[in-house]
């Protein structure tokens, strides 16, 4: 598609003392901030959950939420967004300006297909005949690491990790001069992780493409941008090129984000074994455009965990991570069996398996997707109190205000909604939703991956100290082979939905058998 035409005295993308106060709020949650960014540049914002780096990003597009205030000036393309008409907004976004957002089941449509999105996206700015539409969306596809067969599957079809690649096609389909890519990488295990980089890298030297990356992962900022803005509390703290800040951070902020996860003993497991599942395997009936075939996502996967045990459970993007969790929880048709604390969970029916599911937690991999959106805070957490204890009201409300605390959230947040957070906020949150039930056996869905390092090390110093006092058993589903080690007593690897290496941690990854777990390994830098 044809470019807009930018002066070359001005940048491609310049922020001056940009300002945004959503509606209700007492303060702005974001104040003064400014940057510049060159065509072909790349430029990172980073800091901690709810510093504003979504926020700053959504005010290039004016794609925040009705009623919230923005003061300032961001000039774009030349144009002075803050005052741009309608017409001149619709040519900019997804045009002009491609947008990976931070969490893709909220972003695409559940109702169509994800090439029929791909599709669409294209057919907004260009002018193709069906099949040339057709041809770039099998290609964007094969771009992006999927493969054209992934167009037929709707988003829940997809893990989290190809959900975000789908994103990121529509993001890339008309070539656009910068992208904004809010968290591109973050359900995405290390070795898709550095496709994706690559990618990337190679889109910007082949077309001249400006990113505006948005991470929490100052690992991810390193490798990707030329630039780094570091942000806390809605406020720039520290800005420079890359280098300067890694080997030279001057602010306080900067230097404990770039701080490494501390090295702490495992508590000792237990031997009373809370969960034990046999033979797991997922089978799916997926409809395409002329029948319907059947798919294994999972087949025949073993696990054992006694109290106070974690297992991480680690493989690429789409290899059966997210289904395992659900099929251990009943949220999907599963064969095999599991023992939940003694008793065959599979075979628990009505009151008996209400019961049951209190010992058995999950934490979801989207949060946004997994709060209901008409419900506060306060509501949220306390849900799980009403369905499975008798407590009075006085008791809930004290239950939840020690969940909330537990993972560093403060009460005030009690009467607000979810979309009024950022993305680690709502992760949070759903981790307190999950741990006021006091269960025996919780589930992660990698609950870190929308935190910064700093809230990340938080995290896992809480669930270590959880661990230890109620004697968990945890299943930690993650793309972070560095924190998983720091959790977990024992590793298991899955790849195209079977069990390719299982074993304690530590020898799993001193001699790693198979190539999926080598390849994991030798992206994570952890041999």
């Amino acid at each position: 598609m044809p470019s807009i035409p930018m002066p070359k005295t001005e940048p491609l993308l310049e922020v001056r003392d940009l300002a945004v106060t959503f509606a209700g709020a007492a303060r702005p949650a974001v104040q003064g901030v400014a940057f510049r960014l060159a065509a072909g540049g790349s430029l990172a914002l980073v800091g901690e959950s709810g510093s504003g780096k979504t926020a700053t990003a959504l005010a290039v597009l004016r794609l925040l939420p009705p009623g919230t205030r923005l003061a300032g000036s961001i000039r774009l393309l030349g144009i002075e967004m803050l005052s741009a008409p309608p017409k001149t907004l619709q040519r900019m976004r997804g045009g002009a300006v491609g947008m990976v957002f931070q969490e893709p089941m909220t972003s695409l449509n559940p109702l169509h297909r994800a090439g029929r999105q791909i599709a669409e996206a294209i057919s907004l700015h260009q002018a193709l005949s069906p099949a040339q539409v057709r041809r770039r969306v099998e290609a964007l596809l094969e771009q992006v690491g999927l493969s054209p067969r992934h167009a037929e599957s709707y988003p829940h079809q997809l893990s989290g990790g190809q959900r975000q690649r789908v994103m990121l096609a529509m993001a890339l389909a008309n070539d656009p001069q910068l992208l904004i890519a809010d968290e591109p990488t973050t359900a995405l295990d290390v070795a898709t992780q550095e496709g994706i980089l690559q990618l990337l890298q190679e889109v910007r030297a082949r077309t001249g493409m400006a990113v505006l990356f948005i991470t929490h992962d100052l690992g991810l900022a390193r490798r990707l941008a030329d630039e780094v803005v570091v942000l806390r509390r809605g406020q720039v703290v520290e800005r420079g090129p890359v280098a300067q800040i890694f080997s030279r951070p001057t602010h306080p902020y900067t230097q404990e984000l770039l701080r490494p996860l501390p090295a702490a003993p495992l508590s000792t497991p237990g031997e009373s074994v809370l969960l034990e599942a046999e033979g797991i395997g997922v089978h799916v009936s997926m409809g395409g455009f002329w029948r319907r075939r059947s798919r294994t996502l999972l087949e025949d996967i073993h696990l054992r965990l006694r109290e106070g045990e974690s297992l991480a459970v680690v493989g690429e993007s789409g290899s059966g991570k997210t289904t395992l969790a659900l099929a251990l929880t009943r949220l999907v048709p599963a064969t095999g069996s599991v023992r939940l604390l003694g008793a065959d969970f599979f075979a628990l029916q009505g009151q008996s398996l209400r019961r049951a599911r209190r010992h058995m937690q999950m934490v979801f991999q989207d949060p946004f997707a997994s709060l209901n959106p008409r419900m506060s805070v306060e509501e949220i957490v306390a849900e799980g109190l009403g369905v499975h204890t008798n407590l009075s009201a006085g008791e809930r409300q004290r239950r939840v205000a020690a969940a909330l605390a537990a993972v560093e959230l403060p009460e005030d947040i009690l009467h607000r909604f979810p979309h009024e957070f950022s993305g680690g906020q709502r992760q949070r949150i759903a981790v307190a939703r999950a741990l006021v039930l006091e269960p025996k056996v919780l589930l992660l869905d990698e609950p870190t991956s929308a935190l910064d390092r700093s809230t990340q090390i938080q995290m896992v110093e809480l669930l270590r100290a959880l661990q230890e006092r109620l004697r968990l058993a945890m299943v930690f589903i993650t793309h972070d082979l560095v924190l998983a080690r720091a959790l977990c007593h024992s590793l298991l690897v899955l790849h195209q939905g079977r069990a390719v290496e299982s074993g304690p941690f530590a020898e799993v990854i001193a001699a790693p058998r198979h190539s999926a777990t080598q390849t994991l390994l030798r992206a994570a830098s952890c041999v």
